[in-house]
């Protein structure tokens, strides 16, 4: 039994592994880009270079970019790309789930 436990966790280990941006359970933070009724494909233009994921809510696509439990390196990376994107902000994520913004900083700095 030792030896078919250990052969599945040689597998992953060897298996390429996608490393978090953020730490689990503590609210991820986001910058909210734009939204689309329809997927919008990685490089079109309204993406301005920068490597955006999705959410989808009520059937809308919402983009966004970067991740972080830090809320203040969110604020400075909006900062830093906010000359090429008009109206864009901050969204909260906990479990997976959009959540307050306000609630999400104070859970953050528990």
């Amino acid at each position: 039994m030792v030896k078919k436990q250990e052969a599945p966790a040689e597998k992953k280990a060897e298996a390429p592994v996608e490393k978090p941006a953020v730490a689990d359970n503590k609210p991820v933070f986001k910058i909210q880009l734009f939204t689309s009724d329809n997927p919008v494909k990685a490089g079109d233009a309204r993406f301005k270079g920068l490597e955006a994921d999705y959410y989808k809510d009520n059937g809308i696509y919402k983009y966004t970019y970067g991740a972080s439990n830090n809320y203040q390196e969110i604020v400075a990376l909006k900062k830093s790309i906010s000359e090429k994107f008009n109206g864009i902000f901050i969204v909260a994520f906990i479990d997976g789930k959009r959540t307050d913004l306000q609630q999400a900083i104070q859970q953050s700095k528990k």
